[in-house]
């Protein structure tokens, strides 16, 4: 392991000396409470790590994002929903849902022909990763639509970059692997179309996108449902609800790095109709809390001037515009405004915020300090005979050579060495028995003993 790469060196911000008392204390955890309206927040994310999925509308209205603004979105889940552009480019007598199937010829034709004006370049698509779920007993969508979706996507991606299941004898539903309450039977259709089917789709769909993640939290969630004003983004008069909903983990509200996945509910789903099951059963938020994943939930709200088959849905289908899947849609204007908000908040190159671990080492007496996940992984998985053991403190760091002004540089305890080499010059200022060990890349405490990570 190299520990004098740049990637592995880290500035240590630390408040005084409270934290050895504060310990864990000071990463309380906390969430606004439901009922409180507030403005969106812009936070530290990164907006090339921007991804959105949906089910049934929902799906279409992902794919409307993904194509319209394929620059922004590196990846896009379509669960139970039909090809982009499908009510425009359909012929005339079939539909875009079970049994029939429609050709995607037309829409692969528009999106050639809008590609760099009325939408982003299609050439984007090649670089997105495509998810795309259907049960086999849907009969609201079904394999048969889906199977065009693929296809469509075919057109502008490699096949390594989609991911088709569709062998879950499911209906037509948002898969899960857990029971919550209000959720419906996985082959038997009811109010709310989230179900238990054996099948983690919320992780699957992230875990394609974003490839491998942390193991999901079945706990006490970190952060929380924040409730915001949604009518600063979506004006009346385009079926948008004013109030949306963002889960927001406790390490991106601390402002460390982290990225957005928009979630887009189907038709008659939103929290106006059913309350917070979306929000809550899918399984979103428990991937999102371990790996600094914000999870935006824009809303609508059911629009009586809409056909009757519409109500509550995503505008797939020219409810408020021909523009409704390109540029200037509105309902994917809205959307797109609170992306841009919520990104606006990216430091890029500036400072984020990961936790450092302590570690001890009893024989010697001896304690460690990595902010580096191959380390903390390694000695929490018993490397070195699994002498290495936390203590149960950390603190956040700054993973960055440029800390912002004011930041201070801080070691604490007997025999600490600790991986600093980019605190040099302040470290040698403050003296006090502090040494540098050039072969090392170390700072060592009163000529405290080093121990062999080399093999971490």
């Amino acid at each position: 392991m190299d520990f004098n790469s740049q990637s592995r060196r880290e500035t240590i911000r630390v408040a005084g000396w409270l934290w050895r008392s504060l310990g864990v204390a000071a990463l309380a955890i906390f969430a606004l409470p439901a009922s409180a309206l507030v403005s969106l927040a812009a936070y530290n994310v990164d907006p090339a790590q921007v991804s959105v999925s949906g089910l049934s509308s929902g799906a279409w209205m992902a794919q409307q994002l993904g194509v319209a603004y394929s620059s922004r979105f590196m990846g896009v889940g379509v669960f139970a929903g039909g090809f982009y552009d499908c009510w425009r480019s359909t012929v005339p007598g079939a539909t875009c849902s079970y049994p029939d199937t429609p050709d995607p010829s037309l829409s692969i034709e528009h999106m050639n022909t809008w590609s760099g004006n009325l939408i982003d370049p299609v050439s984007n698509i090649a670089r997105q990763r495509i998810y795309v779920f259907t049960g086999t007993n849907d009969t609201v969508i079904g394999p048969n639509i889906t199977d065009q979706v693929v296809k469509l996507y075919g057109n502008f991606t490699a096949a390594g970059n989609i991911r088709y299941d569709k062998t879950l004898p499911a209906i037509h539903t948002f898969p899960t692997d857990f029971d919550a309450p209000g959720d419906s039977n996985c082959y038997m259709h009811t109010d709310t179309a989230i179900s238990n089917c054996g099948f983690d789709g919320a992780g699957t769909v992230l875990q394609w996108i974003y490839g491998t993640l942390n193991a999901r939290n079945t706990g006490a969630l970190s952060g929380g449902l924040i409730q915001f004003d949604q009518g600063v983004f979506a004006p009346p008069g385009i079926g948008m609800d004013s109030e949306g909903w963002v889960y927001v983990p406790a390490a991106c509200a601390s402002g460390q790095l982290c990225r957005l996945h928009i979630a887009l509910h189907g038709c008659n789903m939103s929290y106006s109709q059913i309350g917070a099951k979306f929000l809550n059963n899918t399984g979103y938020n428990l991937w999102a809390d371990t790996n600094n994943i914000i999870v935006l939930y824009p809303q609508v709200i059911p629009d009586q001037s809409q056909p009757p088959a519409y109500v509550g849905c995503w505008d797939f289908h020219n409810g408020y515009g021909l523009n409704y899947d390109q540029h200037g849609g509105a309902q994917i204007e809205a959307i797109m405004r609170m992306v841009s908000h919520v990104t606006s908040g990216y430091v890029a190159g500036g400072p984020t915020k990961q936790p450092a671990v302590e570690y001890y080492y009893a024989a010697w007496n001896f304690y460690f300090i990595t902010s580096i996940p191959a380390e903390i992984a390694a000695l929490d998985g018993g490397a070195f005979g699994g002498v290495w053991q936390r203590t149960g403190q950390q603190f956040n760091v700054y993973s960055t050579t440029n800390p912002p002004a004011g930041a201070t540089t801080f070691l604490y305890g007997h025999r600490i060495r600790i991986q600093l080499a980019a605190c040099q010059p302040e470290l040698a200022a403050r003296g006090g028995g502090f040494q540098y060990s050039a072969t090392r890349s170390r700072w060592d405490l009163s000529g405290g003993q080093h121990s062999n990570l080399s093999g971490l």
